[in-house]
């Protein structure tokens, strides 16, 4: 069906939630699979994947190093098997933690 053709991307937004954590939030929507994945210099993780929910994910990354580039970013799919090869990527979010010697 003309339905599955595309997904349309994901709005991935952070906010800086505690001394060395980040929170990203995103809207979710059934059908599909989320990936969470976290870049930095020389490393790719997977943070959480999130599969068919109808709501707004928050999802806490509470291991940030200070002065550290850290890219975010979703890739999805959908669930089903038949129409795997459909991925988006959302947007990119980079968070950069200052270290604060006057604390």
């Amino acid at each position: 069906s003309k339905m599955f053709d595309t997904i349309e991307p994901p709005s991935l937004n952070a906010i800086k939630s505690g001394e060395n954590s980040v929170t990203l939030t995103f809207n979710a929507q059934k059908h599909l699979k989320y990936r969470l994945y976290r870049e930095m210099e020389d490393e790719k993780i997977m943070i959480k994947e999130i599969s068919n929910k109808n709501e707004t994910v928050s999802i806490i990354d509470s291991n940030i190093i200070k002065e550290t580039l850290y890219n975010y970013y979703l890739v999805v799919e959908y669930l089903n098997d038949d129409i795997r090869d459909i991925k988006q990527t959302s947007n990119i979010v980079k968070i950069y933690i200052y270290h604060n010697p006057l604390k």
